[in-house]
């Protein structure tokens, strides 16, 4: 008999060890992501200095254009950024797609006004500015 308790204290062992070393795995709370809170004077900052940038761009392009006027209509997520600047443009008659990797889209053709479109990109850039807790452009 004595030669049988070796073993079972063995495998009482064993397993204590195992139940201690998976007791130190249990399943952990999800990480949740917070966004600092953005005082409203920074945050008006932060989208005039996004709304010189895109003017910027858009007079890089065309100096002579003159730049439409656009205000902000919501702040987006990056999640929500390229559909919601693709149907902004959409709304205005080009044929605008996001990939499922959030890319943007666009057919050229001998119909296509660039011009036109890169200055209504500008307006959906200022209606759709990225929301300035998410950090800048």
């Amino acid at each position: 008999m004595s030669t049988m308790r070796a073993p079972h204290r063995i495998s009482i062992v064993l397993l204590a060890s195992v139940v201690a070393i998976l007791a130190g795995c249990t399943a952990q709370e999800p990480q949740v992501v917070t966004h600092p809170v953005v005082p409203p004077d920074e945050e008006a900052k932060v989208a005039a200095e996004q709304a010189d940038l895109a003017r910027d761009r858009l007079l890089e392009l065309y100096p002579d254009i003159e730049v439409p006027e656009a205000s902000l209509v919501r702040y987006v997520t990056p999640e929500e950024l390229p559909a919601a600047r693709a149907d902004c443009l959409n709304a205005e008659g080009f044929d605008v797609t996001v990939d499922d990797s959030g890319g943007m889209g666009w057919v050229v053709n001998e119909d296509f006004d660039q011009e036109k479109f890169y200055a209504l990109q500008y307006v959906c850039e200022i209606k759709y500015p990225l929301d300035p807790k998410f950090g800048e452009w």
